[in-house]
């Protein structure tokens, strides 16, 4: 054993090589080596390796990169009835994995699903629902960590009862707790835990291949993973040298009324599309600095008037309750856009700030903070950096592309905005 022990860690060494680097903040030279198609293991699933071997399976090279991981460390089988599968969303913003795998043929297999996107994101509602006519009658379902997700429901032995449950790393401990998760593996219904949130850096390749495992869809999904590993290793190739490299913040959810919130700023820290750009080498993460590096929380003006980052995002939507975000996506016009953008540039502290004499302002709709499609904020977070170093970097391209796995294009649409390039 104590050989075949020693073999395993042989193995491990070079598979974990491309997801266990650590340096942090990778130079301009390094190729961004995000875990290959399909997902290997990380160093956290050295255990459940060896428990396969004392098991009497045989690892070697060659089987290590055929299995898939979700992104809670399980391993990810095909489903048996793949090609009729039934799917059930924990969010309704994870609709875009359905497209990458079915392209406009998403009806014939999503049964319930979580409609926060009426909320959240009406204008992307308005889109899909449009497109999909089927969504407005389709079950819907609570929220696990408000106790709002009927399990009893969920699970009933009826025509919408799903093969597989595709839920956010943010359902999962609550799911956990209150012995959901434990019923939905009973009842023979694959979880599949996804994570585009809280690490999409780590997360995000991890996601999309036990996605792709589990419906039968793996070239697709490879098809689409090879893609955005190209966009972002482009990226990085790009990026001016180290000691020329820029701070940034950005700003979740600008324009969201924050009631009594609203005397300071409500940013991102260690988390979400910030940490990931840090770490890929586009600049350092100002709201992580000024966070103390938690992951999110209230930037007070004071605090941002003293220690003012180079270049300034804004992440916002148009949400259903009174705001005064900006009404990103589908069929929106140019005008809509750049009132509210301007309304959110013109507020005095940001006025008070040499980034806003020198346009440094920039926007993006929030609705990358959790999705497949981030590549496309880093694109243009890059481009907003260094317009001369990225000038070759065009996100709408890239979006072009991507609609090429969707089944179709959703309409004209506006994802980010700056005066620069808009104004």
């Amino acid at each position: 054993m104590g050989y075949m022990m020693k073999k395993i860690k042989k193995l491990f060494t070079a598979a974990t090589l491309l997801s266990c680097f650590a340096s942090g903040v990778a130079n301009s030279n390094m190729c961004f080596e995000i875990p290959k198609y399909p997902a290997q293991y990380s160093c956290k699933d050295v255990p459940k390796a060896k428990k396969l071997v004392e098991q009497g399976g045989v690892l070697t090279q060659s089987n290590l990169e055929s299995i898939v991981f979700d992104v809670a460390g399980e391993i990810v089988q095909r489903n048996p009835n793949h090609r009729n599968v039934k799917i059930a969303l924990s969010t309704g913003r994870l609709l875009p994995l359905l497209e990458i795998a079915y392209g406009k043929d998403i009806e014939e297999h999503l049964v319930k699903w979580r409609v926060d996107m009426i909320k959240n994101a009406p204008i992307m509602y308005e889109t899909y629902r449009k497109k999909y006519n089927t969504l407005e009658t389709l079950e819907t379902i609570g929220l696990i960590r408000n106790g709002t997700f009927l399990i009893e429901k969920f699970i009933a032995e009826n025509d919408t009862k799903p093969d597989i449950f595709i839920m956010d790393l943010s359902d999962l401990a609550p799911a956990k707790d209150t012995g959901i998760l434990e019923v939905l593996q009973q009842c023979g219904i694959q979880v599949i835990v996804i994570d585009f949130k809280v690490n999409p850096y780590e997360n995000t390749i991890t996601s999309l291949a036990a996605t792709g495992k589990a419906l039968g869809k793996e070239e697709r999904f490879k098809a689409y993973i090879d893609l955005y590993r190209t966009k972002i290793n482009n990226i990085m190739n790009l990026l001016p040298e180290q000691g020329q490299r820029k701070s940034f913040m950005i700003e979740r959810a600008a324009g969201l009324d924050l009631g009594e919130l609203e005397k300071s700023i409500y940013a991102f820290g260690n988390m979400n599309i910030a940490e990931y750009c840090e770490k890929i080498g586009l600049g350092t993460n100002h709201g992580a600095y000024l966070l103390n590096n938690r992951k999110t929380g209230m930037i007070n003006f004071e605090t941002l008037l003293k220690s003012p980052p180079d270049v300034y995002f804004l992440f916002s939507a148009s949400w259903a309750k009174k705001n005064k975000g900006i009404p990103f996506g589908y069929n929106v016009s140019a005008n809509e856009i750049s009132s509210a953008f301007n309304g959110l540039k013109n507020r005095w502290w940001l006025r008070n700030l040499n980034l806003y004499t020198h346009n440094n302002i920039h926007s993006l709709d929030m609705l990358f903070y959790n999705s497949p499609y981030n590549v496309l904020a880093i694109e243009y977070i890059a481009k907003s950096l260094y317009p001369y170093h990225c000038r070759a970097i065009n996100p709408d391209r890239t979006w072009n592309e991507i609609e090429g796995f969707l089944g179709g294009s959703h309409g004209d649409r506006i994802f980010y905005w700056d005066e620069k390039e808009y104004g």
